[in-house]
């Protein structure tokens, strides 16, 4: 039980840092211009938060893969979700300068 809580809190975390990422990128572009620190401080913290398996249940191999990807996998998603939508605007670009 306390296993479905911590993998609950890495995903809500995934969310929450993903949201930040997004927020930040469209103020401070601060994931194009430093990708290397989003990317160094996320995986700090979901190792971290890893360690509450050690503290409150069993550390097991399976589980730190689980981990990266609760925390990632709202970080891939918000990345392919901004590529498809900026590939369906250059292309909406592309036939509107093309039609006369």
């Amino acid at each position: 039980m306390i296993d479905i809580l911590i993998f609950g809190l890495l995903l809500m975390f995934g969310m929450f840092y993903s949201m930040f990422l997004e927020v930040s990128e469209e103020r401070l572009q601060f994931v194009t211009r430093a990708t290397w620190i989003t990317v160094v401080a996320g995986t700090g913290a979901t190792l971290a938060l890893v360690g509450l398996f050690e503290i409150a249940s069993e550390l097991a191999y399976w589980k730190i893969w689980a981990a990266f990807a609760c925390t990632g996998g709202p970080v891939v998603v918000r990345s392919l979700l901004n590529h498809f939508l900026r590939e369906r605007q250059d292309r909406k670009g592309r036939v509107h300068s093309a039609t006369p």
